[in-house]
Formats: C-alpha cells, structure tokens, sequence
C-alpha cells in the first residue's frame, strides 16, 4: 500500500535560514532523526512549521513543478505564449473544445503534484498536534508557550484545508488522532467536510489570538514579519477563513448559497497589509518568473480575455482568438480607459521565449506581459507577492454587497478602481448588476496575479455570466489517478464532455 507508507512516513523536516526567507529551503537535518525523535523535542517545532510555510508558498507559486499553473490558463487569466507545462491545453480559443483533465495517468504531474504538496504539510502538522496532545511541551524563557506552536499549527493546517476544499472535489482528513494504516478508499470525505474542518482548524487560531493577545510569535514563518505577533496571526487566520467560505462554491448556483454574514465577520478582520517575500539572488524558479515581462515577456502572456475586458472599445482587442490567428500575425497596442493597461502590463510583441528561442505566432494569444508583481525577476531580488490587502478588501466588500451594504461596498472598490484605474462610474446609486460586475472586474485585475488559482475560483463563482468559465472548462480537481488506484477506486475526472454543458459559451 505504496500511499499509506507515504502518509506514515512523510515528516517534513525543514530549516528556514536567518539570512532570507527562501534561503536554505528543504535543507534535512543530516542526522535524518525519525518521526519519534523529532517529535519528543519541542525545540523543532518552530523549524518544522517554518518549512511548512515555505512548502505552502512553493506549492501555491509551482516550484519545482508545473502543477499549479494550469489553473492561470483554464481562467484565461494568462495566455500561454509557449507549449510548455500544457498550458496550452486548458486555453480557451474559438471553435476549440477543452479536454477532459488526463486522470488515468499515475505519472501525470497535475494534479497529483498539488495533492502530495498538501498532504506532505498536513502530515507534518498532524505529527505536531499528536505530540503535544501527548504531553510534548514547548517553553520559552521556561515558561510555557505550546500555545505559540498550536496557534501557529492550527493556522496551518486550516490554510491547508483550506486549498484542498477549494480545488478537490473530495479528500482524505489526516487529523492527529488518524492512523493512516487504517485508511481506505472509504475515508474519503466530500469537499464540504474538509472545508468545515477548515474553518474549525483557523477558529481555534482565532480563538488562542483572542485569548493571548498581540504576543510575540514564532519566528521565521510567513516573510517580512506578517506572522510576527499575535495580532497579525489573527488577521491571516481571518482571511484564510473568509477565502474558505467565498472562494468554495463551483458555480454561481452555489454561490447564491453562501452565508456572506459569516464572511463579512471573517473579512472585516482581515489582512492589514500585503503577504510578500523580499527574495534574494539566485532563488528557485517562481511562477512570477513564468510571466516576466523583461525583456520579450515571460512564458506566458496576460490574457486576451482581460484585456478585452479592459479595453471594451478597441477592435484590436480580440477575445477569443480564432485558432488560424495567422503564424506570424502581432496585435496592435490597445486603447482603455483603465489606466492600469500602461502600469501593469507591457506591450511585447516580440516571437521570442525569455531565453531567445523563437517561438512561431508567440503572440497569437497575446501581445501584452505583466509589469506588475516581478520587479525581481531578471536578477532574482525583488519581491514576490502571494496575497494582498486588496483581496482580503475585495472579499469583504463581496460580503458587504451581498448583506445589503452598498455604500460600503462601493466605496471600497473604488480605492483601486478610481485610485489606480482611474475608473469613476460606479456609484451607490448604480445598478445592483453594474456593481457585481465592477467588482469582480476588480479582482480579477487586482488580484489574478500573484496566486494563479484566485482566479480560477472567481471565474467558477461569478454571478457576472460574460466573467464565467468557458464551456468545458473543468471546475475542481478529481482526487489524482495514483491515489485512487492505490485504494483500488475507479478513476474519475473532470472538463471536457463531462462539463460541455456549460450555459457559458463564448
């Protein structure tokens, strides 16, 4: 039972360098302690949830595999310039249909990269909580301080839950108390359980915030300090939660079902400031490196989509792209009213890959890359986004315009819909389907950028039909092929046939 050994035998043991967050990544103790003798020493704790947060950045931003990338193309957030990480696959093109995700394939990197990240973290976590409900105490000073480390775990282990609820359709629950040899096919749960889980793991954060206040916390976990007290905990927590409840329904249908009064109390306590990590030279390959726009553009492009949306009033701004678009043919700059078209993006029309290859009819899909997000990205300093305040802002006007609270909600989509786009046509006065429509417009520029998956949940989610995923776009993730066959399961997938139903189609 090749997964069971996995699941029993997977201790991440990782040490976070001083010196920068992503330096000494996936470093192993040399001794290679077993599960037994790191567990009994509390003194690990930190290091062992400090790897955990750089396996959740890499595992969000695809180091070191292509896993989580697709999900920018089936949104048509991105165009994909080259073939590479199939990318090309789930775009979406006129006259194309999209196929099915290959789940019959125990090799396939997607989606079973995503599934082994996760579930390399959570049983880690688990391991944690297990030692310490054994007795394990962790002091500091010699006074105790456990709940530094449960806090910080509990967090974790939501956020984890959290993405897994948001992409698979179903999964297995490793808490501290599972014995993962008794594990069968049987024990997989729906999406709905692991999203309730979810939120049970980040309210019991909330709650030791509460209680202890702004404390000092552990060091070295989320970069740049935005896990260093109590206080800032409590607001990552917070929009883990919000992001748990908003981001969970698969269409719209759903998401009439969403109790926005439970996400308002999440997002109003939200984050204060944006997630980022300062990089140094030399780092892991990053998907913000996939979309650089110095100096021909990245290995993928922005979306023709987005900027169609952008620039509703120039015919050169052509969505979707008939697949004959012509070998060699190039786009003309584009005209918008939103002025973010000159400061986000850049005009490259070049047909060359970041490496000077050429790539025949590159831009076909776009003539336009990212100048947002990368400023480290020829040289490898800068800093690299993962959430920003205005997500975690634009989640809580959602929930605000969905509780009857206009004002406040319009007002908090015009911070950057005026401040940066220079937009000024919404008002409390304007239509209720002219405001949903603007704020999703909003997210989608402000915030599909940094994290590939946001939107992707935004896409599937909207009540705003033209905003919708295409036709045969897959929605969730079937649990992977290898997992499945390991627990003698038949396998399943999704898109294509399966989702050509869609009442989406462009």
């Amino acid at each position: 039972m090749k997964t069971k050994v996995y699941l029993l035998s997977l201790l991440a043991v990782f040490f976070t360098s001083c010196d920068g967050y992503f330096s000494g990544m996936d470093i192993k103790n040399e001794y290679s302690p077993d599960i037994n003798t790191v567990m009994s020493d509390a003194n690990q704790y930190p290091s062992l949830l400090s790897g955990v947060c750089s396996s959740y950045w890499s595992a969000l931003l695809g180091w070191g595999n292509e896993a989580i990338w697709p999900l920018g193309t089936v949104s048509d957030q991105y165009a994909p310039g080259a073939g590479n990480f199939n990318l090309k696959t789930w775009s979406y093109y006129d006259g194309f249909d999209k196929p099915e995700i290959d789940n019959s394939n125990e090799d396939s990197t997607f989606p079973k990269a995503i599934w082994y990240d996760f579930y390399g973290m959570i049983n880690t976590l688990k391991n944690i909580l297990a030692a310490i409900d054994n007795g394990v105490v962790y002091t500091e000073g010699g006074q105790d301080a456990t709940y530094k480390i449960l806090a910080n775990t509990y967090f974790l282990m939501g956020t984890c839950y959290t993405e897994m609820a948001l992409l698979f359709d179903q999964c297995f629950l490793i808490t501290k108390t599972t014995d993962v040899i008794s594990i069968t096919g049987e024990s997989l749960v729906p999406a709905s359980s692991v999203q309730s889980a979810a939120l049970d793991y980040l309210d019991k954060c909330i709650s030791i915030c509460e209680e202890k206040g702004d404390f000092a916390n552990l060091s070295g976990m989320f970069p740049n300090n935005t896990m260093a007290t109590g206080g800032k905990l409590k607001q990552l927590a917070n929009f883990m939660a919000a992001r748990c409840l908003a981001y969970f329904p698969r269409n719209k249908e759903e998401a009439a079902t969403v109790d926005w009064n439970k996400v308002l109390g999440y997002a109003k306590n939200g984050l204060a400031e944006d997630i980022i990590a300062t990089l140094p030279n030399n780092d892991y390959e990053q998907w913000t490196l996939v979309q650089n726009a110095a100096p021909t553009g990245g290995w993928v492009r922005i979306g023709m989509r987005i900027l169609k949306m952008m620039c509703p009033n120039d015919a050169n701004a052509k969505w979707p792209l008939p697949r004959d678009f012509g070998s060699t043919a190039t786009l003309p700059e584009l005209k918008s009213p939103d002025h973010r078209l000159l400061t986000d993006f850049i005009y490259t029309p070049e047909h060359k890959s970041p490496s000077g290859t050429s790539f025949t009819g590159y831009t076909n899909y776009s003539p336009y890359s990212l100048n947002r997000f990368n400023d480290y990205a020829t040289d490898g300093n800068g800093d690299e986004f993962l959430f920003t305040k205005v997500e975690s802002d634009l989640i809580y006007a959602e929930a605000l315009l969905n509780t009857g609270k206009t004002n406040e909600a319009v007002t908090l989509i015009n911070v950057t819909r005026e401040g940066r786009g220079h937009l000024k046509d919404i008002t409390p006065a304007s239509a209720a389907e002219e405001i949903i429509k603007a704020l999703y417009y909003e997210r989608f520029i402000e915030c599909g950028f940094p994290y590939p998956a946001t939107s992707f949940y935004d896409r599937r989610r909207t009540p705003v039909d033209e905003y919708q995923l295409t036709t045969r776009s897959f929605r969730q993730l079937p649990v992977p092929c290898y997992e499945l066959k390991t627990y003698g399961l038949e396998s399943y997938t999704f898109g294509g046939e399966k989702d050509a139903n869609s009442k989406y189609k462009f």
